[in-house]
């Protein structure tokens, strides 16, 4: 009973991730986690020359390791008080990103019974892909090149919360190159070139970009009045409020819909200057991105049993990865303040911090700031008061 309960809720996610580019080429990723179970997420800082161990598999005398070559700073989940072998997603120093979402109905890996011997060595399951490919990697073009030539590791299904879990993988680094990995059933690996800056679920990417074309008037500017004629004169209709070019964007939390609504919102929004503006577009892309917690449920029905119990899946973090000046931004669900990690404070040994926090660290008082206003009282303008 408890192993169906995990299968049902472990469908229920609702990943996002954007990718902002700066006129000045800076290039700033933000993503979500959704899920509806408790786990425990934490930022982990990894230094070069660490060795990462594959998941062993029972036919193998060995399994796969890898090396290092870059520093990383990663997400990673424990569950139950283990650690899951594997990330959610980060960055490495050279400035690639890589994330993991969710990909139900479609993700299909190797069968793990079907790794060879020969195979034990350069086999990985789904879990570890992000971490290797911030490990190993400098860019999108290197992936490219081992994908090409038939060198990437393969990719086998392990069982986690009494599923193998269906994921897909998004990369972009620090020029603005960007890719989907997907493993498809019935259509094998897949490598999409990501040109539209946003990745969510399910279905396939190549999908959801042909879904687009039913959105071409989606616009950022309003529509104009509604103009008739009545008995020889013009009649004008005109709009309650502005925003109406944007009727028919789709609201709802879909995987398809999110896609669109996130697609319209990084098209039409002011192009960042430089990477401050980026984080910060960034950051109110995530917003706009949020699920609170109770308004997306799911029922699930006991074998045998005709009460329902209700299950919601919402928003457990949020990260902003600064690809240029290697910065990793994150922020939980009930302490909402943002930290922030960069390269050139990492220890040079592994460290972690826990994403979520208490809500009395959520803000801080405003009390040291304030100031008497009076008719003596001066404003200098910044290039705040244009953001």
């Amino acid at each position: 009973m408890i192993l169906l309960l995990a299968v049902v809720i472990a469908t229920a996610t609702a990943c996002q991730e954007t990718y902002v580019i700066g006129e000045d080429k800076s290039v700033v990723v933000g993503r979500t986690m959704e899920f509806s179970i408790p786990f425990e997420t934490f930022v982990v800082s990894i230094p070069e020359g660490d060795t990462l161990y594959g998941s062993p598999l029972p036919q193998c005398s060995h399994t796969m390791a890898f090396t290092t070559k870059y520093r990383l700073i990663k997400t990673k989940a424990r569950l139950h008080g283990s650690w899951i072998n594997g990330s959610f997603g980060g960055i490495n120093e050279v400035g690639l990103s890589a994330s993991l979402l969710y990909f139900p109905g479609y993700a299909e890996y190797r069968d793990p019974t079907g790794v060879t011997e020969k195979e034990c060595g350069h086999a990985m399951s789904q879990l570890q892909v992000v971490e290797y490919i911030l490990a190993k990697y400098s860019s999108v073009k290197e992936l490219k090149e081992d994908i090409d030539a038939d060198v990437f590791p393969v990719v086998w299904g392990t069982v986690t919360l009494g599923r193998i879990q269906p994921l897909h993988y998004g990369i972009i680094d620090k020029s603005g190159d960007a890719v989907v990995l997907e493993y498809i059933k019935g259509r094998g690996r897949h490598l999409f070139n990501n040109t539209i800056g946003v990745m969510t679920n399910s279905p396939a990417f190549d999908w959801h970009m042909q879904n687009l074309k039913n959105y071409p008037h989606l616009a950022k500017h309003d529509h104009v009045p509604f103009e008739y004629e009545y008995r020889g004169e013009k009649q004008h209709l005109f709009p309650f409020g502005s925003g109406t070019g944007l009727l028919g964007l789709p609201g709802d939390y879909s995987s398809p819909s999110r896609f669109v609504r996130a697609v319209a919102l990084l098209k039409f929004m002011r192009k960042a200057r430089n990477t401050e503006e980026a984080v910060t577009q960034t950051l109110h892309l995530l917003n706009a991105a949020d699920i609170v917690r109770g308004v997306s449920n799911f029922n699930v029905r006991y074998p045998g049993k005709e009460d329902r119990m209700d299950h919601s899946q919402h928003t457990y973090w949020s990260v902003i990865k600064d690809l240029a000046r290697g910065c990793f931004y994150y922020r939980g669900y009930v302490d909402v303040s943002w930290k922030r990690l960069c390269f050139d404070e990492l220890p040079p040994y592994t460290a972690f911090a826990p994403v979520e926090g208490e809500f009395t660290g959520s803000f801080t008082s405003a009390k040291e700031v304030l100031q008497p206003l009076n008719e003596e009282t001066s404003f200098v303008k910044t290039d705040k008061d244009e953001l």
